[in-house]
């Protein structure tokens, strides 16, 4: 998908329940974000770019472990 938008100069956006599709971007690569969005306590949305991976982790296993947020908030 990078490379057809790159050839047709057109950006995607994607959004995803399966975390596997993190390990498929190369955060190296200027032209490939990842955000993080979640609300304050406000109720406002707020976006964090993650600007590179965590050294010896995968994406997905970032995000799983918690290091790059986007993990639902539990409340005691």
């Amino acid at each position: 998908m990078v490379e057809l938008a790159k050839r047709h100069d057109k950006q995607i956006v994607l959004t995803s329940h399966n975390p596997f599709v993190l390990d498929g971007l190369n955060l190296d690569d200027n032209e490939q974000r990842l955000y993080v969005v979640r609300r304050n306590a406000d109720g406002e949305t707020i976006t964090d770019m993650i600007e590179k991976a965590p050294q010896n982790v995968k994406l997905f296993e970032a995000w799983m472990r918690g290091y790059i947020g986007g993990q639902p908030e539990t409340i005691n």
